[in-house]
């Protein structure tokens, strides 16, 4: 059971509006910094988050393209290929969202520069080879590492609670040690796509991350 949309059910309000207000209020009520606990709660609180955010987008299942053709509404290039970045690493394994490769490609192209580079590495080594890295080895885990990292980045510049930018950073700091056991091609694009995210959470932060869910 997640308790974030039980909660959002019973108060009739199951928007990602309303999770993202939801989430912020709870995430700052067990802020490490507060609790003096080792964090253990924000991360459970950040995996019912990410959980809630795609119970939410499923019910919008028949909305999906127009979701995904908003994202690059209201903003810069920079902001329209950091929401598809983010809605990427939420919704990238489920089927019905078989149109998120072609948007997040799209977008980057749209960007250029660095993030253009880190997405044609990405593609290369991990989108165009699904069978090398799916399951529970090296690559499955460095995989799953780099979009828990996406995921922490978008959740700091969607809510700017500051815990998130920690958990990227722990992250990103992990793939070093992964991506020994990776070839070559996964290594090198594990550690530039690490490098890439760790220089965004630095940088300015893009508020609205879930911009996409406005209108129909």
């Amino acid at each position: 059971m997640n308790r974030l949309i039980e909660h959002l059910k019973y108060e009739d309000s199951l928007t990602l509006d309303a999770l993202r207000q939801l989430y912020r209020t709870l995430a700052l009520k067990c802020h490490p910094d507060v609790t003096k606990e080792s964090g253990n709660t924000f991360v459970q609180l950040q995996l019912e988050y990410e959980d809630a955010v795609r119970q939410i987008l499923n019910r919008q299942g028949t909305h999906r393209k127009a979701i995904v053709r908003r994202m690059g509404a209201g903003g810069d290039p920079r902001s329209a290929f950091l929401r598809t970045l983010y809605l990427y690493a939420i919704v990238h394994d489920r089927s019905h969202w078989k149109d998120i490769d072609r948007a997040l490609f799209a977008s980057a192209e749209a960007y250029g520069g660095s993030a253009e580079a880190v997405i044609r590495q990405y593609r290369k080594a991990f989108v165009d080879k699904p069978g090398s890295w799916r399951g529970t080895g090296p690559a499955a885990t460095a995989h799953e590492r780099l979009l828990l990292a996406i995921r922490q980045l978008g959740c700091y510049y969607e809510n700017d609670i500051y815990p998130n930018k920690r958990l990227l950073l722990s992250y990103i700091g992990e793939l070093a040690a992964l991506s020994e056991k990776l070839d070559a091609e996964k290594r090198s694009c594990v550690l530039a796509f690490g490098q890439y995210l760790k220089e965004e959470a630095h940088g300015e932060r893009v508020p609205l991350m879930m911009i996409w869910d406005r209108g129909t």
